[in-house]
């Protein structure tokens, strides 16, 4: 068991050394499939999400610290809490962590963003990101099957007063979520 964890730890720092492979890519263990075995059977917690390194999405790797990361030139990302949601989504006995993140830029906000996170070794990994919209309200997160489902209330900045309430469906890729379904409908 130790000499697989150090394996696992010594490949997840080649792998965080690795540049981004696509919008939405991260490096993860399907990339490196001789220590896939060293896959977590259990979801990281939200406190491991509040510390973890995410990939993508975000213009580029962010880590954050207490559940947040504050950049040089303004940018703020922060993990909202309560849409942590767990579940095995490749069907493969490693349990995957889901998270919404929060990104403002110079105090505008930008988006929320969805990621998936994993445990690698001692370590845990963002195994993608997606942007969800701007402006959006994330009313609820969960997993049915293999997809992650999210329903939001969207948000035009024209007329804020106005919403529409929509529902995504993604599943994980090779590094990346993918929409696979979405439904637009009236505010509830």
């Amino acid at each position: 068991m130790r000499a697989r964890l150090l394996l696992a730890s010594g490949i997840a720092g080649l792998a965080f050394s690795g540049a981004c492979q696509g919008q939405h890519a991260s490096p993860d263990a399907r990339d490196h499939p001789h220590i896939a075995g060293a896959l977590e059977e259990t979801p990281p917690t939200i406190d491991d999400a509040a510390r973890a390194t995410y990939w993508g999405g975000l213009a580029r790797q962010v880590t954050l610290t207490g559940g947040a990361f504050d950049g040089p030139t303004g940018q703020h990302v922060e993990l909202v809490r309560q849409h942590y949601v767990s579940g095995d989504l490749e069907g493969d006995g490693a349990v995957d962590a889901v998270v919404v993140l929060s990104v403002t830029n110079a105090g505008e906000e930008t988006g929320q963003y969805l990621a998936v996170l994993r445990h690698l070794g001692t370590d845990t990994i963002s195994l993608g990101t997606a942007l969800l919209g701007h402006p959006v309200e994330v009313e609820r997160v969960h997993i049915e099957g293999r997809r992650i489902v999210v329903d939001l209330l969207r948000r035009p900045a024209a007329d804020p007063a106005s919403s529409e309430h929509a529902r995504m469906a993604y599943e994980l890729g090779r590094g990346e979520l993918v929409k696979v379904a979405e439904e637009a409908g009236a505010a509830r």
